[in-house]
């Protein structure tokens, strides 16, 4: 079996990297470590499809950020990548990382989210993480051509959580709505949150009903299952039917057996 030869500076748990932006590493590792590359030429979706990770261009995005590595982009999303192997680590008592690396977790990294990190900070960079999930999640469902992403953002951000989850919930009714609409007249997507269009009456409607449905039916589900969990067993039904009969009914009936 293969294998690929690794520095340390990867594997200590304080280099700054997240969850995502390690397998991303690892992988570029294999790519380029692995087959003694100094650049390698490669697509998004194939760094994607073999770490498991989602959005490649925002991990890469912010691996060059944090010093680590280098591309240039060939064609679309393909780029010919290098890497930066930082030469200093920060102590494990430490929260500070060297070469200016930011602990910030900034990915939807939505495979294998476990507690690696078990600092105050970590878990709040964590819940942010969460957080920049809903938003990359209501990006990928709205009209690409229509979506403002700075302004969008800060939309975002102005919205409560109950807010955010709704309008999760709502874009399959809206996106359906705009079917056959002329393009043009779709809102961007910073004004459809500022002027609150996901409360509007014909996608909240549809939306709540289908919840109301979904609760009703684990309602009947629950009540049936303690329905049949409270019933008598066949014996016991014999057993009632029989304590009932007074004793001349009990001696007629086992002469009739007889």
């Amino acid at each position: 079996m293969g294998f690929t030869k690794t520095d340390n500076c990867w594997l200590d748990r304080d280099n700054g990297l997240t969850n995502a932006e390690f397998r991303v590493i690892m992988i570029l590792e294999r790519l380029l470590t692995g087959f003694h590359r100094k650049t390698y030429k490669i697509a998004y979706s194939e760094i994607s499809e073999m770490s498991g990770v989602k959005n490649v261009y925002l991990v890469m995005k912010r691996l060059k950020e944090k010093g680590f590595v280098s591309f240039k982009y060939e064609s679309g999303r393909t780029s010919k990548i290098q890497i930066h192997k930082p030469s200093k680590l920060v102590s494990r008592s430490s929260t500070k990382v060297s070469n200016s690396v930011s602990t910030t977790i900034e990915v939807n990294d939505t495979h294998h989210r476990n507690n690696l990190y078990d600092t105050p900070l970590a878990k709040e960079n964590y819940k942010e993480n969460l957080k920049k999930d809903l938003f990359l999640e209501f990006k990928k469902k709205y009209p690409e051509d229509k979506f403002d992403d700075d302004t969008a953002l800060d939309a975002w951000q102005s919205l409560t959580d109950a807010d955010k989850q709704l309008v999760l919930g709502v874009m399959e009714y809206q996106n359906n709505g705009w079917t056959n609409i002329d393009h043009k007249y779709i809102p961007k997507a910073s004004n459809y949150l500022l002027k609150r269009k996901f409360l509007d009456e014909g996608v909240r409607g549809p939306y709540e009903s289908e919840i109301r449905r979904e609760k009703n039916k684990i309602n009947q589900r629950e009540y049936y299952q303690k329905s049949d969990q409270n019933s008598a067993t066949p014996e016991e039904i014999k057993e009632i039917l029989q304590s009932g009969l007074k004793p001349s009914d009990k001696q007629q009936n086992n002469n009739g057996r007889g």
